[in-house]
């Protein structure tokens, strides 16, 4: 029998990726910033953690713990626009090798397995999770030592 492996809990705060995800249809990282103070860059998320994991095999979920009207535009060329989701909804981002990325925020995004230059995460489930608080969570599929 396969033991189940639990989700690593990464951080918490509102979700949004820089505009070159978008704009290079690469939709690859994600950041989390403070909800309070949108323009803080305090660190959100388990830096530690996500270094151990970096390269892991996995899921990227966010868990919704508040909403909020999202301001985003959306995707003009692929008519993907915000929605509201409800509190306790459990968010798949993508599935692929965990990596990170440091900017004014620290980032993360799952690369693929076919290597695809774009969609590394799913657009509509960013979309979905956009400004909305939420709790970042990682099930790596082998168990992370």
């Amino acid at each position: 029998m396969q033991k189940k492996i639990s989700n690593l809990f990464l951080g918490s705060g509102s979700l949004s990726w820089h505009s070159e995800e978008r704009v290079s249809d690469r939709y690859g990282s994600i950041f989390l910033f403070n909800y309070e103070k949108q323009y803080d860059t305090t660190l959100l998320l388990d830096f530690q953690l996500i270094k151990r994991l970096n390269g892991c095999l996995g899921t990227l979920k966010a868990s919704i713990i508040s909403t909020r009207q999202s301001n985003h535009v959306g995707d003009i060329f692929r008519s993907l626009k915000p929605s509201m989701p409800k509190i306790g909804e459990v968010i798949e981002l993508g599935h692929g090798n965990l990596f990170y990325e440091k900017s004014e925020f620290l980032c993360i995004g799952l690369r693929p397995l076919n290597a695809r230059v774009s969609d590394w995460l799913n657009p509509h489930a960013l979309y979905r999770c956009h400004h909305q608080v939420v709790e970042l969570y990682f099930q790596a599929e082998k168990e992370i030592k």
